[in-house]
């Protein structure tokens, strides 16, 4: 009578959501039928629509049809529209640049191909930025494995967000304007375990497409509690979004590993890092005997976040609007990054 599978989700609430999904009277003939018709596959928590034939319009009815069929949740609906097409254009534009001359930035091609990419270096003054992350984090009110501090002020963020190569590749990956959504420094060191950092299960942020920086103040290997993501997984569609906890976005470590590419770690040299599509199933490492230190930059594409009306934590890192909703603007992002009215203003 349905096509989620329950047993991919870790949280009962997700479970109870996902059982409870479709009416009695579900036609999974008629959604088989139309996922063959139509080229598209499905991973039991969602749909991938990357061999749609390129005949096939998004606004077709029988696309509308399966969507309608796949989930009860109008938010999801929402995501389609507004993640769908950028995310078909994507796959055309790197197609059509690799039989033309031309080029695409190298990350932004690892970005549409896998979700991610590993960056050497950043090519910060990696030195200034470890002593005023060091300060930033000794002021910090919360204490524990887990620590972290919204907006500091910090050298190199602003020469990220100066980096004109850097910008070109967002909006190639996005496509069009981007807005940055503030930083956070995030630490984690002993004792750090599921029951106190959420994000050590694997998961979605629930905002669709979207992309987060991040910057190594160390080396990070694989016993320092990297970032692990699961290559491929950005293409997907996923069939809920909407519950009292999010919970509906955590899911077993069995399900992800049986239905995509093997999970890669995201190491790498200090003053390096990766930037990923935050739409991609990935999980933050908590078993390890290192601590790790990151600078994390969190970027939204214009157009989308006004459509989610604020219900989403999109942009989770809140660079304190509610207490000085003056560093949303062009004089936070840079020239790079121009200004777009926050999501609670329209």
């Amino acid at each position: 009578t349905q096509w989620l599978d329950p047993s991919a989700f870790r949280n009962s609430d997700g479970l109870a959501l996902s059982t409870r999904a479709f009416r009695s009277d579900f036609d999974a003939t008629e959604f088989a039928g139309l996922l063959t018709e139509l080229k598209i596959s499905s991973s039991l928590v969602g749909l991938n629509f990357t061999n749609l034939p390129a005949d096939v319009q998004l606004s077709d009815r029988r696309i509308r049809t399966l969507l309608q069929l796949a989930t009860p949740d109008p938010w999801a609906r929402v995501f389609f529209d507004a993640d769908e097409p950028r995310r078909r254009n994507l796959r055309l534009k790197v197609a059509h640049t690799d039989s033309v001359s031309g080029k695409i930035p190298d990350v932004a091609r690892q970005l549409a191909e896998v979700g991610y990419s590993k960056v050497a270096a950043w090519h910060l003054d990696l030195r200034t930025l470890q002593l005023q992350a060091a300060r930033a984090l000794r002021s910090a009110k919360r204490s524990g494995p887990v620590k972290s501090v919204v907006m500091p002020s910090l050298s190199a963020v602003h020469e990220l967000l100066s980096s004109a190569s850097l910008a070109q590749t967002m909006r190639f990956y996005l496509g069009g304007a981007v807005r940055y959504d503030g930083h956070v420094l995030l630490h984690l060191t002993d004792g750090v375990d599921e029951s106190n950092y959420k994000s050590a299960l694997w998961h979605h942020d629930r905002c669709g497409n979207r992309l987060k920086l991040f910057v190594f103040l160390h080396d990070v290997d694989d016993s320092g509690r990297p970032t692990i993501i699961a290559p491929g997984s950005q293409q997907l569609w996923y069939a809920l979004h909407r519950t009292p906890s999010g919970m509906n976005s955590r899911f077993q470590d069995r399900f992800v590993r049986e239905h995509f590419a093997p999970p890669v770690a995201m190491t790498g040299r200090a003053g390096g890092g990766f930037i990923f599509d935050t739409n991609a199933l990935h999980r933050g490492e908590h078993v390890g005997y290192k601590n790790r230190t990151t600078l994390i930059l969190e970027f939204h594409a214009h157009g989308k976040l006004p459509k989610l009306k604020g219900d989403f934590p999109c942009p989770s890192i809140d660079p304190l609007r509610k207490t000085q909703p003056g560093l949303h603007g062009h004089h936070m992002g840079g020239r790079h990054y121009p200004t777009e009215a926050h999501t609670n203003d329209t």
